[in-house]
């Protein structure tokens, strides 16, 4: 066998070890990505063209814009993927895949506020002292005065229930 031919070889068969590669080995890789990009993006995080400038002096020139802020995405979430299907490998296919998660996710239920009391009107102190003035009287008071507190002692009962 020639050594050309060896190499080719060679070269074939570490091709077909990465093409075989599981797709979470290439999610892995994918991530790897994204944390460099992020690197290059926190160098640069207002000027697009400045970050695509660090992107192609540091050989990710040739990844398509997309597809960097989805392997970004995909490092910056990668602790919440969970349950993500296993033979998904590229990031924009795992951020489509979680968009649909979310979206499918009912909503909390909402508080069904008719079943619970209304907030409770607060009392202020000028009106706490005229009802226990109002009380007092009431208690200790005799005819009209006592029949008189206790009427307004009444209204005021039936502003804060």
């Amino acid at each position: 066998m020639f050594p050309l031919t060896s190499a080719v070889v060679t070269r074939g068969q570490r091709a077909w070890g990465r093409i075989k590669a599981t797709a979470a080995e290439q999610r892995q890789l994918w991530k790897e990505v994204g944390e460099a990009l992020m690197v290059g993006r926190s160098e640069h995080p207002t000027d697009n063209n400045k970050f695509g400038e660090w992107c192609a002096a540091n050989g990710f020139g040739d990844v398509e814009r997309h597809d960097r802020a989805d392997a970004m995405w995909l490092a910056e979430n990668w602790w919440g993927l969970g349950d993500c299907p296993p033979t998904l490998s590229h990031p924009h296919a795992v951020r489509r895949w979680m968009r649909k998660q979310q979206a499918d996710t009912p909503p909390s239920p909402e508080v069904d506020l008719s079943t619970s009391p209304a907030p409770r009107q607060r009392i202020s102190i000028e009106t706490a002292k005229k009802v226990n003035k109002l009380a007092s009287m009431a208690e200790s008071g005799e005819g009209q005065e006592q029949q008189t507190a206790k009427k307004y002692l009444k209204k005021q009962a039936e502003l804060f229930t």
